[in-house]
């Protein structure tokens, strides 16, 4: 393959991963903020539907820009689904995922649940699984694209 049409490939990956990585950290938000609503029918759902999208969002932006030999959209126009995506980062990030990746197992779990049906109430199983999965996603957006969003949103 010409080094032109690598370099022009490695560009758009680049350039997809910036784009998901952005739309990943705004699911974020919009999971943050609909849990602090003061009245909020269906919270924990939402909430998880939102975060596990962001992560989706995020671990494809960390395989555009890290993987490059992982395609991320098949021949039918898909793409790699989200337990792939998760199974495919923690091979390549390794021990340092692990705890992060068992939370999206189980997040990953209960969001299948609520999209497809219904789930009794767990809001505090489901809190906890949630508050875990946006420190480890803000840790892994501040490490692999340098997004700070405590510093964005004045989180702490």
């Amino acid at each position: 393959m010409p080094a032109t049409k690598l370099a022009s490939e490695s560009a758009a990956r680049r350039e997809l991963a910036k784009a998901l990585a952005a739309n990943a950290r705004s699911a974020m938000f919009a999971a943050i903020e609909i849990h602090n609503k003061p009245i909020f029918q269906y919270r924990y759902e939402v909430c998880t539907l939102l975060v596990i999208n962001a992560w989706e969002l995020a671990l494809k932006a960390y395989i555009a820009q890290e993987l490059e030999s992982v395609r991320l959209i098949k021949k039918d126009g898909t793409t790699k689904p989200f337990a792939e995506c998760v199974a495919c980062v923690s091979s390549k990030i390794g021990k340092s995922f692990e705890a992060a990746k068992h939370n999206l197992e189980i997040l990953y779990e209960y969001r299948n649940t609520i999209m497809h049906f219904y789930q009794e109430d767990l809001g505090i199983v489901v809190l906890g699984l949630l508050k875990s999965s946006v420190l480890f996603f803000s840790d892994f957006m501040e490490m692999h694209f340098g997004i700070k969003l405590y510093e964005q949103a004045n989180l702490i």
